[in-house]
Parts: structure tokens; sequence; C-alpha cells
């Protein structure tokens, strides 16, 4: 009994999000996504890149994914939403299972939980049809929550095996923080804030057991 209302619980959590994956999958262009696509569409990638980059904002892979949708075509864009959160939730399960035992919280639990926050982020969101489903904010604001995810479990993974992370670890950390940065200034300042407070608590946490 104690798993089928934990598989209702999913589902009253999944089920939402399926629709907004159904939702999203109508999806189009719209405001600035024609100034922002067309360069890509008349210029072409490299060239439409260093233009818009000059004289639109400094978001590299905001710009890249946005040139791409103009040289591939719109058909990309009803794909977005879907995408984000099935990338999103996956890289929530993945994260929830570095932070916890596997007996303590069994893969259903992790589900769950995953579920619940993408959930709770997107019921919170002021205006989920910008968050979502529109091209200019879904990928600079809510596609590099993906990455910040991720990070959270490389640190959390970290912790757990009470060790000092190898080259390897560090290489991945600064590719991630590297490429999420790209994304938006406001996600930009975000991260570097987050990294300044772990810097900060780490420090002190040395100094604490000296």
């Amino acid at each position: 009994m104690r798993g089928a209302r934990l598989w209702l619980l999913i589902a009253v959590f999944a089920l939402p999000l399926l629709a907004h994956m159904l939702v999203g999958a109508h999806s189009r262009m719209l405001a600035d996504d024609y100034c922002t696509t067309v360069y890509g569409r008349d210029y072409g990638m490299i060239d439409g890149f260093m233009l818009q980059y000059n004289t639109w904002g400094a978001q590299p892979l905001n710009i890249g994914i946005k040139n791409l949708v103009g040289i591939w075509g719109v058909w990309i864009i009803p794909l977005l939403p879907a995408l984000i959160l099935t990338l999103w939730l996956v890289a929530l399960v993945w994260t929830l299972r570095q932070m916890f035992d596997r007996s303590a919280a069994p893969l259903p639990v992790i589900v769950l939980v995953a579920c619940a926050i993408v959930f709770m982020t997107l019921d919170g969101a002021p205006a989920i049809m910008q968050s979502l489903y529109w091209l200019a904010a879904n990928v600079p604001y809510t596609a590099p929550l993906i990455l910040t995810t991720l990070m959270i479990g490389l640190v959390a993974r970290q912790w757990r095996q009470e060790r000092a992370p190898g080259v390897i670890t560090l290489v991945v950390m600064a590719l991630l923080c590297f490429i999420a940065a790209g994304f938006s200034e406001s996600y930009s300042a975000l991260q570097f804030g987050a990294l300044i407070t772990g810097v900060v608590v780490c420090a002190l946490d040395r100094r604490a057991r000296r």
C-alpha cells in the first residue's frame, strides 16, 4: 500500500509536468525571438554570433543557441520545454542520488522529490509562459538551472566521499560553471555569488577546525 501511495504522489507532481510538456509543444516565436534568431538566418553562425555578441549582449551560449534556431528552423522551439524539463529531472535524480544513501532514499522517493522540486519551482514562477515556453527566456534563465543542479550533485558527491576532488572532477566543475555563465549575465552574477559564498564558508570551516 505504501508503494501505491508513493507512486500516486509521484503522479500528482509528474502529471502537471507532463501537461507543461504538452502545452510547450505548441510554443512559437514571440517578441524578441524574431530579433535574436534572424542573425543566424541572415549572417550565418560565426558572423551572426559576432555581430549579436557585440551589439546585443555578452551571452555566448544563449546567442549560439538562438543562432542555431535561426539556421535550423523554428521547429526546435516547441521541443525545448519538454527537453528542458526532461534534462532537469534527470539531473535532479542524479544529484539527489549523490546526496542521500540508497537504503534511506530508494529510487521512487528520489523521483518523487525531483518531480516535486521542478513542480514547485515552476509553480512559483511569476510568469510560467516566459520561464518555460518563451525562447527568449527559457534558454538564458531556465536552462542553466540544469547545470546548477549537476554542479550541486558533484559537490554533494565529493562531500559524501570526504576527500579532495580529483583533477577530472575539478575540470568538469570548471567547465560547468564556465558554460552556465554563458547563458545570461544575471545567472552569471548569481553563480558568482554562490561560489564566493562557498569559498567563505569553506575558509571559515577550516579556521574553526584549527
